[in-house]
């Protein structure tokens, strides 16, 4: 794909993913994961929870002009996404974008990076507080300098879980109380978007 194709595939962003399912990954959501890989000048991406695809296009999309590359990782949870990724693979192949992306089915947690450092981490799991917690404590040390890590649903009140009514916020909140030197925030938290969270190491 030539980077002119990647220019006015890009530039399309919104069209493409418009036809996501809000419940799992609206098209405000899509286009801040776009915008945010063009911002970083990522080129290697890491996402976990693949879902349907919508994430991972925008995520690939992000990194196309460079050359970049992108590797998802989703256990495929029968009761969230039942066909063992086949709309996922389907949704990024329809686009062009499957030689950009490496799909691995595996709990996150338990994935081997063998290695491998990022640009950018997308979080979009479980949902639940302890596992949100033991994923941020495995990426942020796979992160390149200038490195951040992303986390969908911050503002999602429907995964609520034992009086934890926003226990990806909550996560995020305490990795910065516990970690100076870490920035948090909501990136355009507009209506119909479940949120998106943004971590990021302070300069110097």
């Amino acid at each position: 794909m030539t980077p002119r194709v990647c220019e006015v595939l890009a530039g399309r962003i919104r069209s493409m993913v418009r036809g996501a399912v809000r419940c799992l990954m609206g098209e405000g959501d899509c286009v801040v994961l776009y915008e945010a890989a063009i911002r970083l000048g990522a080129r290697d991406i890491l996402e976990f929870g693949t879902g349907l695809g919508h994430s991972t296009v925008a995520l690939a999309m992000g990194v196309c002009a460079r050359g970049g590359r992108v590797i998802t990782i989703d256990c495929w949870d029968p009761l969230v996404v039942g066909d063992g990724g086949k709309a996922a693979r389907q949704e990024v192949s329809s686009r062009g974008l499957g030689h950009l992306v490496e799909f691995l089915t595996e709990e996150a947690t338990a994935w081997d990076p063998r290695g491998r450092s990022f640009d950018m981490v997308f979080i979009d799991t479980s949902h639940d507080l302890g596992p949100t917690r033991a994923e941020l404590a495995k990426v942020v040390p796979l992160l390149r300098p200038g490195g951040e890590v992303f986390l969908h649903d911050v503002l999602a009140e429907i995964y609520a879980r034992q009086g934890d009514i926003l226990p990806i916020n909550r996560a995020a909140l305490e990795f910065v109380w516990a970690n100076p030197g870490w920035n948090y925030a909501v990136l355009h938290p507009e209506p119909g978007m479940l949120g998106i969270g943004r971590l990021w190491r302070c300069p110097g």
